[in-house]
C-alpha cells in the first residue's frame, strides 16, 4: 500500500473514532517486542555484617535466608537475576552460597561473578553480579568498575536471547557515605553509565539496568537515561526509603540502614507484564520485628518484560 493510501485510511479512522489513536500514533510503525518475557529478579542476599554478634558470620542464620531465597527461586524460576551480598567462607568451601544453591535451586543457572568485599571478622567474601538460566548464551564478558575506597560498582554483561543481545547493567551504589563520596560516585556513576550507553553493543531498546539506585543520590541519571521508564520497589516494614515503609518513617536517625532504593531502568517501548516484591514474610515468621530477623526485611524486586527488538538494517539476518 502507498503512504498515501496508508495516511487516508489513518485519518478516517482518527476521524470516525473518537477513541481512536491520534494520527501521528496511527501512522507510526508498530514496535515489534520478543515472543517471549523476560522475568528479572533483583535479590540482596544478605551479608549480616551490620548485624548484632549473634548474626555477624552465623551461617545457620544464614540458611534460613538461602531457604527463603530457594523457595523463592523454584516458585518463580527467574531468568536473570541481580544479585548482590553473595557470601563465600575463605576457610570452607561448603559455607558459600554458590555452592549451597547450585546443588539446588539454581544448579541449571551460570553464576557471573565479581569479587567486592572482603570482612576479616568472619573469614568472608562477599560477591556481586548476575546469575543467568543457562538457555541464555554469555556473548559479552562481566566486567566490573569500582568506586576506590567504598563498596560501590558497576557491572554489565551480555546474553544472547531471541537471536539479539541483551546488555544487563547492575549497580550498586554507596550504602552510607559523606559529602565527598557522593560527589565522586555521582561522577563515576554518570560517566560510567554514558561510556556503556555510547558502546552500543545493541540498540538502546535491549539495555536493562537494576539496582540500588536512591534517586536523592543521582542527580543526572534521569537525563542520561531519558529513553528509559523506571520501576521502583515500595512496601511496608522493609529496607527501603519510602514513605510506604513504616521502619523507615519511623527511624528518621537510621535512614541509612532502611533507605535502599532498588531499581529497574528499561526502555520505554518495553512491554512490562507484571512487577512485584519478593522475599516476603510469611505468617510463620513470628520473629519478624525482632532484629534477628532483620533479613526478612530486605525484599527484592521482580520484573516480567517484553523488550522491544532493534530495528533490523540491510544485511541484517535472524
Amino acid at each position: 500500500m502507498k503512504f498515501k493510501e496508508l495516511l487516508f485510511l489513518a485519518i478516517l479512522v482518527v476521524s470516525c473514532d473518537p477513541s481512536a489513536p491520534s494520527l501521528e500514533e496511527a501512522i507510526q510503525p508498530t514496535t515489534q517486542l520478543d515472543s517471549t518475557s523476560l522475568s528479572l529478579h533483583m535479590i540482596e542476599f544478605f551479608n549480616q555484617w551490620e548485624e548484632n554478634d549473634e548474626l555477624l558470620g552465623n551461617w545457620i542464620y544464614r540458611r534460613q535466608r538461602l531457604d527463603r531465597i530457594t523457595k523463592e527461586i523454584y516458585a518463580e524460576k527467574p531468568d536473570v537475576i541481580f544479585a548482590n551480598q553473595i557470601l563465600k567462607k575463605s576457610s570452607n568451601e561448603n559455607e558459600s552460597d554458590e555452592v549451597i544453591l547450585s546443588y539446588d535451586a539454581l544448579k541449571e543457572y551460570h553464576w557471573e561473578l565479581t569479587q567486592t568485599q572482603t570482612n576479616s571478622l568472619t573469614d568472608e567474601v562477599e560477591y556481586g553480579g548476575f546469575i543467568i538460566d543457562k538457555k541464555y548464551n554469555i556473548d559479552s564478558p562481566l566486567r566490573t568498575f569500582k568506586l576506590e575506597e567504598t563498596n560501590a560498582y558497576i557491572q554489565t554483561i551480555g546474553i544472547k536471547w531471541l537471536a539479539q543481545s541483551i546488555v544487563l547493567i547492575h549497580i550498586q551504589s554507596p550504602q552510607q557515605y559523606d559529602q565527598a563520596t557522593k560527589e565522586k560516585w555521582d561522577s563515576f556513576l554518570e560517566e560510567r553509565i554514558t561510556i556503556l550507553l555510547k558502546e552500543k553493543s545493541t540498540c538502546h531498546n535491549r539495555y536493562v539496568i537494576a539496582g540500588y539506585l536512591p534517586e536523592s543520590k543521582l542527580p543526572n541519571f534521569k537525563a542520561i537515561t531519558d529513553e528509559y521508564q523506571n520501576t521502583t520497589l515500595t512496601c511496608e516494614n522493609c529496607q527501603t526509603a519510602t514513605n510506604d515503609n513504616k521502619l523507615y518513617t519511623s527511624h528518621p536517625s537510621q535512614k541509612d540502614l532502611y533507605g535502599f532504593v532498588d531499581q529497574y531502568w528499561v526502555s520505554k517501548k518495553t512491554k512490562t507484564f507484571s512487577t512485584n516484591t519478593i522475599l516476603l514474610p510469611t505468617q510463620k515468621d513470628s520473629t519478624f520485628e525482632d532484629d534477628h530477623y532483620s533479613w526478612q526485611r530486605r525484599y527484592g524486586l521482580k520484573l516480567k518484560v517484553r523488550l522491544p527488538i532493534c530495528p533490523f538494517t540491510k544485511g541484517d539476518t535472524l
